[in-house]
């Protein structure tokens, strides 16, 4: 079960991680020329997993641009509403990895506390 704790609490550090890069996005999306960007979560993740720590400490290494995105006359490749899109989607993927975390936080204290009693 801690293991379940390390591979969720793994999850959301990357989760936040992704989010500092779309709401990045966003608060440039008039910026002139700048591209918008996203963390390859499934490649951070990965990588997390082989090593201690929260696994937020490399993250650039798997922050890319967007391909594919419009760019603007002003040479913005950020579109509001599809980073509005994205922050929703990796908010709600984090709130899940926080709800399962939780359910194995639980299931340990309800082992220990079975455990505990005679």
């Amino acid at each position: 079960m801690l293991a379940d704790i390390t591979f969720f609490g793994k999850a959301m550090s990357l989760r936040n991680a992704q989010l500092e890069v779309l709401t990045s996005n966003l608060a440039n999306a008039s910026t002139p020329d700048y591209k918008a960007k996203n963390l390859n979560f499934r490649a951070a993740f990965a990588a997390a997993l082989q090593k201690p720590g929260n696994g937020v400490g490399n993250t650039l290494r798997y922050t890319q641009y967007e391909r594919g995105s419009p760019v603007g006359l002003n040479g913005n490749s950020v579109s509001a509403q599809q980073a509005m899109m994205q922050i929703t989607q990796t908010a709600l993927a984090s709130e899940a990895d926080e709800q399962f975390a939780s359910g194995a936080i639980q299931s340990m204290t309800n082992a220990i506390n079975t455990s505990t009693v005679y």
